[in-house]
């Protein structure tokens, strides 16, 4: 039965089973949401609102809101840092289009420690990897089947989200294979979120779903803790996750083969830019342009970006893609990310603030780029190319091509790519971390594995 084999995969997980690869990509992925946590406290469009909604409703003081230090229930907790930690969507994704792993991991797996008290690096890790590849191989069993050739209705990263919540937070509290296995029927009560707030023009919801996926696994975890028993076949019954989410049967063999000991959570895109990751291969495409010699962006009379199915979503409607209403809408644009590669030759957290949406250049340039589409491009199970070709006043014309963006897993950041970019999250917020515990941060999740209680981390990136 693939639920029970699955539940007792994450119940029974340990570390010396673990390649290294997935261990050093559970490390990288901790403490690349932490800082996208932090930054997200400033940056985060939505991130305040939910900050004092779940301060507001005060509760037992079991687990740190990051940075800001309150004490609030678990649930609560798991459901502020994971809000927080896909707000900026800088956050790493998993090979392929179902998306992002670890926003519905870590904020968790934290919460659950933070509650137990005491927990070593060890178990958070095995934790990390035991959610993690939950998450991975529920995503593959989606790309695997090749019949699922229509745009997704729901949100899978989100729905996806909620199981490696439950599998990181019931390995962190130590229950058993059969609470895990009904902690997994709870959670399939829960998992919801549809693309409509991808595909809308005026959603923030896009900024905050990890939310709901962390405060939907913990509460299922500490249900099953307690005694409530759901043992359902999750991902293979009448009803099962994806029969009734994805319109597939079944799961088919993705889910258990080779389970312990191939681990697809080893390859995972860290991100450069802080957009969704459609978008990359355009604005690294547009960023080569932009760096060629002589480059004149003000020459421009027309761009031009070719898409597929997947792109398409990410420039309709055009005239609000252009002009987009708020961050979540501008991350998912290529007209927008593209002007900002061309105009500003980066692109950064803040140029999806208030004042970068509204920079005046940029909206200009998002007026001469169209998008033309070829079916060819894409599938829904591959990461589609991206293709710019700029046409200028003279008649000359630029065109630039990358098939797979710096980040992707064949492409990879480094372990000091990914601590360059903790420390730039870092700097970019408000937040007055000290220097001296941002650096005993990265040293100690560079040797979590030692560390007798994972709260020490938290304790370096709170402010007290």
């Amino acid at each position: 039965m693939i639920t029970k084999s699955l539940s007792e995969f994450v119940a029974n997980l340990d570390l010396d089973e673990v390649s290294a690869a997935a261990i050093l990509t559970a490390k990288k992925s901790i403490i690349d949401t932490l800082g996208n946590i932090v930054a997200a406290s400033h940056f985060g469009e939505g991130s305040d609102a939910i900050v004092r909604y779940v301060t507001d409703m005060g509760g037992i003081k079991e687990a740190r809101i990051i940075p800001f230090g309150q004490r609030v229930p678990a649930t609560n907790a798991a459901f502020a840092n994971g809000a927080l930690a896909h707000a900026l969507d800088f956050d790493d994704v998993m090979e392929g289009p179902p998306g992002h792993v670890a926003l519905g991991v870590i904020p968790s797996a934290l919460a659950a420690a933070e509650r137990t008290g005491a927990v070593s690096g060890r178990r958070f890790l095995t934790a990390v990897v035991a959610g993690s590849e939950v998450v991975c191989r529920l995503g593959e069993a989606l790309i695997s089947n090749k019949e699922n050739a229509s745009l997704p209705l729901f949100l899978v990263p989100q729905v996806l989200g909620y199981f490696g919540a439950t599998a990181a937070a019931g390995h962190v509290l130590a229950l058993d294979s059969e609470k895990l296995w009904s902690a997994f029927g709870l959670t399939l009560m829960q998992a919801a979120g549809t693309m409509e707030t991808i595909y809308g023009s005026s959603s923030v919801g896009k900024n905050i779903y990890g939310g709901f996926a962390n405060q939907g696994g913990m509460q299922s975890v500490l249900l099953a803790e307690m005694g409530v028993m759901e043992k359902d076949a999750v991902f293979e019954g009448q009803a099962n996750l994806f029969a009734t989410h994805f319109s597939e049967a079944k799961a088919g063999n993705t889910l258990l083969e080779n389970l312990g000991t191939r681990f697809l959570s080893e390859k995972r895109w860290f991100k450069v830019w802080p957009s969704s990751s459609t978008t990359h291969p355009f604005v690294e495409a547009a960023l080569n342009i932009a760096a060629k010699e002589g480059f004149d962006p003000n020459a421009i009379e027309r761009v031009v970006v070719h898409v597929g199915r997947w792109g398409k979503a990410f420039c309709e409607p055009l005239d609000e893609r252009r002009k987009p209403r708020n961050s979540a809408i501008a991350k998912n644009s290529i007209p927008f990310v593209v002007a900002k590669a061309i105009v500003n030759g980066d692109l950064k957290v803040e140029d999806f603030t208030e004042i970068g949406l509204n920079q005046p250049e940029i909206l200009r340039m998002t007026e001469k780029i169209d998008y033309e589409f070829n079916a060819d491009l894409d599938s829904l199970g591959e990461d589609p190319p991206g293709i710019v070709d700029i046409f200028t006043q003279n008649g000359d014309s630029i065109s630039a091509r990358v098939d797979i963006p710096l980040g992707h897993p064949s492409r990879p950041l480094t372990w000091d790519g990914i601590v360059r970019k903790y420390k730039d999250l870092i700097a970019a917020s408000t937040v007055p971390l000290e220097p001296k515990k941002i650096q005993r941060s990265i040293d100690l999740i560079d040797t979590l594995e030692d560390l007798n209680d994972v709260s020490e981390i938290v304790d370096c990136v709170v402010v007290e």
